[in-house]
């Protein structure tokens, strides 16, 4: 029995099957969960002597997702010797993320490691104010190697 209103002088109450009820109920849960989404992210994988045919793929790769809205997990993994070319990994993390700076930004740090793999997340919408910031300063510094 289920009680549909319990404010009058004499409850009203429905009789219903309850499996059925605790099913809608755990359908309507699932939706919920659905249209949140917050935490949702495609992951991108490479490595750091990849070559620029892969590169390019996965560079358009991230470009789709971000124009969707997905957070994009950037996983940068080095394997048995490859930890000696840590720098060669540091800058290719933050070529991906330069490439990418019209569609996303990353988020925290570029170019730290965490055991064996670099994990950056590049988070949609451009970081513009801070380009054309670098860019007016490259443009000032230009001008002013060009005056002396």
């Amino acid at each position: 029995m289920f009680v549909v209103s319990d404010q009058s002088e004499v409850p009203v109450a429905r009789i219903l099957d309850y499996g059925k009820y605790k099913f809608e109920q755990s359908k309507k849960e699932k939706g919920q969960k659905k249209k949140q989404g917050g935490n949702e992210f495609k992951e991108v994988k490479i490595r750091y002597n990849i070559d620029i045919g892969d590169y390019n793929t996965r560079l358009n790769q991230a470009k789709k997702f971000l124009e969707k809205g997905k957070r994009v997990k950037l996983n940068l993994t080095l394997r048995g010797r490859e930890m000696q070319h840590k720098d060669l990994a540091v800058d290719l993390a933050k070529r991906f993320v330069t490439d990418l700076a019209n569609e996303g930004h990353a988020e925290g740090e570029v170019g730290k490691m965490t055991g064996k793999s670099m994990i950056i997340f590049i988070i949609p919408g451009s970081d513009k104010p801070k380009v054309k910031k670098l860019d007016t300063e490259k443009l000032d510094h230009a001008e002013n190697d060009s005056e002396s």
